[in-house]
């Protein structure tokens, strides 16, 4: 008798910087032909959108049942033939022990993930996306211009944006913070130097700093649902900082004119 087949686990790794209709189609493509479906979005420093809004339009292209992680990583997967065994390593520890069994394919549009297929010992899936011209390079560069290419979500975030995609603060699209604190940070006139937030691929935000600033979250976007938490803890740092140096300056030269003062009081000339 001959045994049932394997189920299979399908591979995509991608920036989705933005989401467009040729990443939903080969996602759409991966969970038709496959068991389950893994995709790994990879962060940079720099990213101009933030990884928990590209985390939200992937999961409402892939439906429930993909998981979907976040890697943090500044080099490309093509940047040279050891990055696709970092890679490697790094995709392999995201996989679910539930799904390590399962027989892997790396579903792709072009041959760029090739390597990191082979270091996995994975099958490669060539996915012919001809029939929907268009790549994340072209449409950052002229996001108008390629609209009809974006699914409604991230049209509706481009609009939202005054039809461009800026740049985040540097470290804000890999530590990641919710886009509602990051928007409200920004009415209230704070400096933005950075996310202190980061993502851990469950949908879970941790902060990685403890020191608060002003603004205030609503209650359903405090990180890690605290009942008393009266600020978002780290979100950015401190916009205290230009009067605190005031403060150190005042509070030097007082002591010291106090000291002279007293000193002219007790040995008076």
């Amino acid at each position: 008798m001959t045994p049932p087949p394997s189920p299979t686990l399908a591979l995509v790794v991608g920036r989705f910087l933005p989401l467009h209709l040729g990443h939903t189609f080969l996602l759409a493509t991966a969970r038709q032909r496959h068991d389950e479906l893994l995709v790994a979005i990879r962060l940079t420093s720099n990213d101009m959108v933030a990884g928990e809004v590209r985390r939200r339009w992937v999961e409402q292209a892939t439906g429930r049942g993909a998981r979907v992680e976040g890697i943090l990583e500044d080099r490309a997967l093509t940047a040279g033939p050891e990055d696709a065994a970092r890679w490697a390593r790094r995709l392999e520890g995201r996989i679910p022990a539930a799904w390590r069994g399962h027989r892997r394919v790396m579903v792709a549009g072009d041959a760029h993930a090739a390597p990191l297929a082979a270091a996995l010992g994975a099958g490669f899936e060539l996915v012919d996306r001809g029939k929907i011209p268009v790549s994340g390079t072209m449409i950052r560069a002229a996001p108008l211009a390629h609209r009809r290419f974006l699914p409604p979500a991230v049209q509706a975030y481009l609009d939202a944006h005054g039809g461009q995609f800026t740049a985040l603060p540097r470290g804000a699209g890999a530590r990641l913070c919710l886009p509602s604190c990051r928007e409200a940070i920004e009415k209230s006139g704070a400096r933005s130097a950075g996310s202190r937030h980061r993502w851990t691929g469950s949908g879970r935000i941790i902060p990685t700093t403890r020191r608060p600033h002003r603004h205030r979250h609503p209650a359903p976007l405090r990180p890690g649902n605290r009942k008393k938490a009266r600020s978002c803890r780290g979100c950015l740092p401190s916009e205290r900082r230009w009067w605190s140096v005031v403060f150190f300056l005042f509070t030097r030269v007082t002591s010291r004119c106090y000291a002279a003062l007293r000193a002219s009081a007790l040995h008076p000339a």
